[in-house]
């Protein structure tokens, strides 16, 4: 990917495209995806790659609300910038600002059930309040990459099974 990715920033800037890696100071990995699209928004899980519209199971969603797309703009100036935001907005969930709480309380909050498309499954937190949950009585089902392809997978499905 990197070598990929090298590619990309090369041909962009020689199309006069103002390009900037991601600071690599402050996140392991910049796994976000949106475009900002005069007054909408794009939000995706997809990389930019064929693959992504032929093959993969992706979501995207679109939508102008001012406040969301103000909210992902003042996103994208900060890390284009390589500086700080403060702020979300109640209906984006923002890593690593405020996802964790976000998601811990979302799940929390089920009464009835809780459906999970997930590439990778690997967090103690939120496999707790899962497990919790299902003592509840909540529904919970997982779609998950096989182990095959993703072998941490493997002790999540484990774990799962156990309870």
């Amino acid at each position: 990917n990197s070598f990929i990715n090298k590619k990309a920033f090369a041909q962009l800037e020689k199309n006069n495209i103002e390009v900037k890696w991601a600071n690599k100071d402050r996140f392991v990995f910049t796994h976000a995806k949106f475009f900002l699209i005069d007054e909408a928004y794009l939000i995706m899980t997809a990389n930019m790659t064929h693959s992504a519209f032929v093959a993969n199971r992706e979501f995207y969603i679109s939508g102008s609300d001012p406040e969301i797309y103000r909210t992902l703009s003042d996103t994208f100036t900060a890390d284009f910038n390589h500086t700080e935001i403060a702020l979300s907005h109640p209906n984006l969930i923002i890593s690593p600002l405020d996802a964790r709480e976000k998601i811990e309380k979302l799940l929390r909050s089920a009464t009835k059930q809780i459906h999970i498309f997930a590439e990778v499954f690997d967090d103690d937190s939120l496999e707790q309040i899962l497990s919790e949950k299902l003592h509840q009585g909540i529904s919970v089902h997982i779609v998950i990459t096989n182990p095959k392809k993703i072998s941490s997978n493997q002790r999540f499905i484990d774990k799962m099974r156990l309870i």
